[in-house]
């Protein structure tokens, strides 16, 4: 066997570490307020299935819900798949060290449908798993892997009880691309978004306006660092994590002028070297993002200024009452601040 055969992996392996990545996404969503059932999906959640050895995680929320909820989740997860991304279907990843992603769907709709029903016939039906496994084994490198696995899916979907006709190949003629279930429902294998189906521009009308692009990365990297600053004030993975989400929170719950200033940007700088020279650059970003609003949106500096430092003392307060260590670091942000 050729490709990726041979980097294939029983999910039975990973359920384990599925689930706590279930458990600190979910962690993390109730910091961050934002609602919904949060499921394991994808060949991970299949016991028996073969899998690349990726984790795949889905939210369902109220379909009244998802425009916030996506709003959210933009301010701390990074955009994943923006190709893929449609009118009810958001794609993120999550930092981990095993590729994991997160796809929100509002339930009901046509992407919740197709994240689940698929799966779940696997779940229960022994003699598709062996065909799912199979085609997997079959496969004679990437871009046959996935074709099989498209056709598959749509197969089941479309047939009456669920069981395709044939292998991919039989009647390979007969797929009809423009179709939304031609591919796996993973959070890498989506639909193709109409251009106005891509990730929505969520920065406030006239604020951005003024910015660029580096812009946006300056005010967004300032403000998410400032709120590092202060968690690794104090030691303890657990609690980090907790007061990342808090701070982030608190941004998106500032002003939408004011959100929308760090609502673009993407990823934020990461700043290397020492504790002494990652504090020295944040205070630095801080400082440049500040001028730079100064320079184009005056009216926009105590806002943001706001925004910041109530990030910084929602982190503090977020895991236990706010220490010595962490009330000097919000002393020094709020100094680069002025």
């Amino acid at each position: 066997m050729a490709g990726v055969v041979h980097d294939l992996v029983r999910s039975d392996d990973l359920l384990d570490e599925a689930r706590e990545a279930r458990s600190e996404v979910a962690e993390a969503l109730v910091a961050l307020g934002v609602p919904g059932e949060l499921v394991l999906t994808g060949s991970a959640s299949v016991p028996g299935a073969l899998t690349k050895g990726d984790i795949d995680l889905h939210l369902r929320v109220a379909a009244d819900e998802f425009d916030a909820a996506v709003s959210r989740l933009r301010l701390t997860f990074p955009v994943g798949s923006p190709q893929s991304w449609a009118r009810t279907l958001a794609v993120f990843d999550v930092p981990r060290s095993r590729p994991t992603g997160l796809a929100v769907t509002p339930i009901g709709s046509e992407h919740d449908r197709r994240f689940t029903s698929g799966w779940e016939q696997l779940r229960s039906r022994p003699d598709l798993l062996e065909q799912y496994n199979v085609l997997k084994l079959a496969s004679t490198g990437p871009d046959d892997y996935e074709l099989r696995k498209s056709d598959f899916f749509t197969a089941i979907s479309d047939a009456p009880d669920g069981t395709p006709e044939g292998q991919r190949g039989q009647d390979r003629g007969g797929r009809n691309p423009s179709r939304p279930h031609d591919e796996e429902p993973t959070m890498t294998q989506s639909p193709p978004p109409t251009p106005a189906d891509q990730p929505a521009d969520t920065s406030a009308a006239g604020a951005g306006d003024a910015f660029t692009d580096d812009d946006h990365k300056t005010l967004r990297s300032a403000a998410m660092l400032a709120s590092a600053l202060v968690s690794r004030a104090e030691k303890g993975m657990f609690d980090s994590l907790k007061e990342s989400f808090a701070a982030s929170k608190a941004i998106a719950g500032s002003p939408p002028q004011i959100a929308a200033l760090v609502g673009k940007g993407g990823f934020p700088e990461l700043p290397k070297g020492s504790p002494e020279e990652v504090e020295a650059r944040t205070l630095a970003l801080l400082g440049e993002a500040v001028a730079l609003l100064r320079a184009k949106a005056p009216d926009l500096v105590d806002g943001y200024r706001a925004m910041v430092l109530q990030s910084c003392r929602d982190a503090a307060a977020a895991a236990d009452d706010t220490s010595g260590n962490e009330q000097t670091a919000i002393a020094k942000v709020e100094t680069a601040l002025a």
